[in-house]
């Protein structure tokens, strides 16, 4: 099992580099061992209010954000996902989706609407790093992860 949670993939910069570091986690499994990521969500509106959010929505473009710390000054930058955006990253990794969650993290109650939350994550080592050759997809869990 590897963990990689509290959105630390959303703090590798650049971009592309997310993508190495999601199949190296997937280079680390045992067989049939499974990676948990999870992800700021960029169109939380449980979260970020309705109206940023929809802003965000409208402009459809990834979405890199910083951080300041008042009074220290202490920043960050950090990267929040759509889960379309997600499933992309996974597919180009070789890592399949295996179940989402929607996580409040004000409550730590799951949410049925991927907008009442941020998005955690079950996947697991595509075919292609596990050496099938007839793989058994379960594409369908992509294709919803791309329709929210």
């Amino acid at each position: 099992m590897v963990t990689c949670l509290w959105n630390v993939l959303g703090h590798i910069f650049p971009a592309s580099a997310r993508v190495e570091v999601v199949r190296q986690c997937a280079r680390l499994l045992a067989p049939g061992g499974r990676i948990f990521i999870d992800v700021s969500h960029r169109h939380n509106a449980r979260h970020y209010g309705l109206l940023p959010t929809a802003g965000r929505f409208l402009r459809g473009a990834s979405h890199d954000v910083v951080v300041t710390w008042k009074p220290e000054g202490i920043g960050t930058a950090g990267h929040v996902f759509t889960a379309r955006e997600f499933a992309e990253l996974c597919r180009a990794a070789g890592v399949e989706i295996e179940r989402r969650f929607v996580v409040d993290y004000d409550t730590g109650a799951l949410r049925r609407w991927s907008f009442q939350g941020n998005l955690l994550y079950v996947c697991g080592a595509g075919f292609s790093l596990l050496g099938r050759d007839s793989p058994e997809t379960s594409s369908s869990s992509v294709e919803a992860e791309s329709a929210c």
